[in-house]
């Protein structure tokens, strides 16, 4: 038991130390084994790094991790989890309608190695500006820090209910203004864009559908933070954004960036 306890502790290090090396420009979401679950149901937690809603799973790694939760009407309950299990954890959903499983991951850092691959990768995410204040305002143009962070939220309707996606309180955030349980066919999805609670605009969003991950929806938020995916198809939804600013001198860093995911399955 301890060798096979050692052999686990040995891989999670590997995990985290080649884990900012997949980061750069990747999504994280989160892949519930049942969208739809029955009330009283367990469902396992996948989390996924990748690039347009195709990725690999990750075990979980608990000082990655400081939030996993499932958040409903009559509160927020913990998420089993045990280091090392792939999924991630185990969801339990006692209460009929909307639930939200919550996952916010620890701050990580990044390096850079030219300004020239640093403005490929903010560009992915619509960030083109960031690239040129760096190099407007003279910063390195080499070995450039990045620190980052992960908000993820994953919308599950639990027994015949539905109903409405609402902040949770993550740093960085989307809530999806309308019940993706009870849309049409290819109907446009609305999105507010949140940073510390207060709407964000000229973010750009992305929605992948995992039948067509090659053509997102997009679109920048608004003043008040909004933004409309038009004609998002049926089937597994990622919605993602990224924003970024200036770090904080204390983190070592040039460049902070924040990653927001929702995962939900419209019908």
């Amino acid at each position: 038991m301890k060798f096979i306890c050692s052999k686990v502790r040995i891989a999670l290090l590997a995990l985290i130390c080649v884990l900012p090396k997949l980061a750069s420009a990747h999504e994280f979401w989160l892949d519930p084994v049942d969208f739809a679950p029955k009330v009283g149901a367990e469902v396992p937690i996948v989390q996924r790094t990748g690039i347009n809603f195709l990725g690999d799973s990750f075990p979980h790694v608990q000082e990655m991790s400081k939030r996993f939760s499932v958040v409903d009407a009559r509160g927020e309950r913990p998420i089993k989890a045990v280091e090392g299990d792939d999924p991630a954890g185990d969801a339990k959903f006692p209460n009929a309608g909307l639930a939200i499983v919550v996952y916010e991951r620890a701050p990580d850092i990044v390096t850079h190695p030219t300004v020239d691959r640093f403005a490929e990768i903010v560009a992915i995410e619509g960030l083109e500006d960031i690239s040129r204040q760096h190099r407007e305002q003279g910063l390195p143009p080499t070995d450039i820090k990045e620190t980052y962070a992960r908000f993820a939220k994953s919308l599950i309707k639990v027994g015949k209910s539905s109903g409405l996606d609402r902040a949770v309180g993550l740093t960085f955030e989307l809530v999806v203004e309308t019940d993706v349980y009870k849309l049409s066919a290819n109907a446009d999805v609305p999105v507010r864009v949140l940073l510390s609670g207060k709407p964000v605009e000229n973010v750009l969003v992305k929605a992948f559908n995992l039948a067509d991950t090659s053509s997102p929806r997009t679109a920048r938020s608004d003043a008040d933070g909004r933004v409309t995916l038009a004609g998002v198809p049926s089937g597994e939804v990622l919605v993602s954004a990224v924003t970024m600013f200036r770090a904080e001198p204390a983190t070592g860093a040039l460049w902070t960036s924040l990653w927001a995911s929702t995962t939900f399955k419209r019908p």
